[in-house]
């Protein structure tokens, strides 16, 4: 790690159109200093890629400064909280939603338990040390000077990358009982950049873990009166937020560290419950199902989705309410019975307890609503049209389905170890060359050759469940037919096959 890197992307930056504000605002305003601030200075000087701009800039009067701006692209306050100016500057084109981020020097001081709570003081005079020092770990809090290079690390916020090790600015209790959300950032950055965690700054995310989601009384001045709420430390959307970053960082890291800070039980008690609920060993020799879970999490692939990651932490959760055991229920081994779509009822419930956006929510729910697919029956037993269904017409949830049977397999330990993942391979096998047939045949959708209308017309019937039955089988058929003569079936061909 060398901070030359950090030194020859400032000289590249200060050269580009999107920097040309910089260079105007220190024509105008000779005194201005510019400082480029928090996560993209501790990936330069780690060599990581960023694309997040954060700038602070000092000696400039607030008014003054968004005047400023305003001559010179647009901007936009976020909240009246925090102040920052979102700048997109005239002429530059910039990803979709991104801009940089511009503010003056600011202080804050705590006013209650939780990251709303907080006093903000900005003054354009304030030294950058001590906008520094209101941040949450040293990693966070260094910040370059645009004209002169120099790296401003008033915490030694360097030798902690050097170190690899996560550490409060500070003394850690005040750090997390100012904002409880950065027990939660403190976790989620160990995981992004493989650090650990310093112990002292350990103790007291153990400490103060409760304190996440505890219920306080809240007062607000509306209408000239006085009223009172419960709402929790952290909001549960920026615990869902925190913890899914954290989980698609590290999956089985994550696992770990929620789990032995005891924030786990806390936030997703339903894992928490898979702790020793046994197994049939003749399929899961490696132990109980939170055993099991941890090690599926370790086997992900590398570059796993979100979705999958979230799927596989949750794929079992249904097992510990349907556990059977020949002892209690007279039956002949450990079953878990219609524990997928248990498991994807209670993960839709947890996913809105999280405020987890909705289309993750819904591949989640059906990734482990479907986990058990393989398991019963011989993908060539299946239905042609149920393989065009979940593996032609949706390829990323059909891999997903794929990559979550893989893990499983690599996960389940046994007598029946190598036969599963012999099975896995048939199965991959055959949905591939079923794949390759719609594409060497160019069919992405059956409604050119049949649909409702036909189905209704051909055979006298009105809109209703036989119309739908008729569909599947002539489903089934074109997808068989594919497969088997690379190209698409006619309509006669079809409707001589449905009568």
């Amino acid at each position: 790690m060398k901070g030359e890197r950090l030194k020859k992307f400032i000289e590249i930056l200060g050269q580009k159109p999107l920097m040309k504000w910089a260079k105007d605002l220190k024509k105008e305003f000779p005194e201005a200093k510019i400082y480029l601030v928090g996560g993209i200075v501790r990936d330069k000087l780690l060599g990581r890629k960023s694309e997040d701009l954060d700038f602070v800039i000092g000696q400039v009067p607030a008014k003054k400064l968004h005047k400023f701006l305003t001559k010179r692209g647009k901007v936009k306050l976020v909240g009246t909280t925090f102040g920052v100016r979102r700048f997109i500057p005239s002429g530059v084109k910039l990803k979709k939603g991104k801009a940089l981020d511009i503010a003056l020097p600011r202080t804050e001081i705590s006013t209650g338990p939780g990251y709303r709570e907080f006093k903000i003081s900005y003054d354009h005079k304030l030294p950058i040390e001590e906008d520094l020092s209101r941040r949450d770990l040293t990693v966070n809090a260094m910040a370059q000077d645009l004209e002169t290079g120099e790296l401003i690390d008033p915490f030694d916020g360097k030798k902690d990358l050097e170190k690899k090790l996560i550490r409060t600015v500070r003394e850690p209790k005040d750090r997390f009982s100012e904002d409880y959300s950065r027990i939660l950032r403190a976790l989620r950055f160990s995981c992004q950049l493989g650090f650990e965690i310093e112990e002292k700054t350990w103790q007291a995310i153990c400490k103060y873990a409760p304190k996440i989601l505890e219920k306080r009384l809240f007062f607000k001045e509306k209408e000239e009166k006085i009223r009172e709420w419960q709402r929790e430390t952290v909001p549960w959307e920026t615990v869902g937020k925190e913890f899914l970053k954290t989980l698609d960082a590290y999956p089985e890291k994550c696992l770990d560290l929620y789990d032995k800070s005891g924030i786990l039980k806390i936030v997703l008690p339903e894992v928490e419950d898979l702790k020793e609920v046994k197994q049939p060993p003749e399929f899961h020799e490696e132990g109980d199902v939170y055993v099991h879970t941890c090690l599926a999490l370790k086997n992900l692939k590398k570059d796993a989705s979100k979705r999958l990651k979230l799927a596989t932490l949750l794929h079992d959760i249904g097992k510990p309410s349907t556990q059977k055991t020949p002892e209690r229920d007279g039956v002949t081994r450990i079953r878990f019975d219609e524990h997928d779509q248990v498991g994807a009822k209670m993960t839709e419930k947890i996913c809105r307890r999280l405020r987890l956006p909705r289309q993750i929510t819904d591949d989640v729910v059906w990734l482990i609503a479907k986990h058990m697919l393989f398991v019963s029956a011989n993908v060539e037993e299946m239905r042609k049209g149920t393989i065009k269904k979940y593996f032609i017409d949706d390829l990323k949830r059909g891999d997903d389905l794929l990559d979550l049977y893989q893990t499983e397999c690599l996960s389940s330990f046994g007598p029946h170890h190598h036969e599963g993942l012999k099975k896995y391979e048939n199965t991959v096998k055959y949905i591939e060359e079923v794949r390759g047939s719609f594409k060497e045949a160019k069919v992405e959708t059956f409604k050119d050759i049949i649909n409702g209308s036909v189905v209704m017309t051909e055979f006298g019937i009105k809109p209703g469940p036989k119309v739908g039955e008729l569909l599947g089988k002539a489903n089934d058929f074109i997808t068989d037919y594919i497969s088997k003569h690379k190209k698409k079936p006619t309509k006669k061909e079809v409707l001589e096959y449905l009568k």
